[in-house]
């Protein structure tokens, strides 16, 4: 039985060969002294590339420690950077059930069409949802200025001061 390998690429050129590459993904320290204290699991995966690289942040991975032939890639920004370039190998070719696992996950994976209906069923649902938050704001600031303007009717016809036409006299003088 094949273990699990985090990512494999395949280029898709001619010129570079279809040369597969795979990776193995550590995300802390311990994570990787475990992969060290195994390296049998990622040599399963690694027979099936030409390179096999660790992809670690910074400080996870020392480079002493990567088995012959391993490379080392860090993430940086948005991007990857090498920090050790890895042996090209003889790979083998994957076993027949290998490929099918592989085709019956892509084949199962939503379709562009399954993921433009997905995504406007979502963004519908998200312009319904804020157009109620709206209506919601709306009647409750409608409803705080009847209850302010009934404030206000009430403070004129009581004081006999229209705020509205007040120039800013003394109290009792009126406009």
């Amino acid at each position: 039985r094949l273990r699990s390998v985090d990512a494999y690429a395949i280029s898709l050129w001619n010129s570079r060969g279809h040369e597969i590459q795979g990776f193995e993904i550590k995300a802390s320290r311990s994570d990787w002294l475990v992969e060290l204290s195994d390296p049998q699991k990622a040599e399963a995966g690694a027979r099936f590339s030409d390179r096999w690289w660790v992809c670690a942040p910074k400080g996870v991975v020392h480079q002493s420690e990567l088995p012959e032939g391993w490379g080392l890639i860090v993430p940086i920004g948005k991007g990857l950077r090498e920090q050790v370039k890895p042996a090209k190998h003889s790979r083998l070719e994957p076993p027949r059930d290998w490929w099918i696992s592989a085709l019956k996950k892509l084949a199962q994976r939503p379709g562009d069409e399954e993921i433009s209906r997905r995504l406007y069923s979502s963004y519908q649902d998200g312009l319904k949802q804020g157009r109620d938050e709206h209506r919601f704001a709306t009647e409750h600031v409608k409803g705080e200025l009847d209850r302010l303007q009934k404030s206000v009717g009430e403070f004129e016809a009581t004081s006999g001061i229209k705020l509205s036409e007040w120039n800013g006299g003394e109290r009792g003088e009126g406009s």
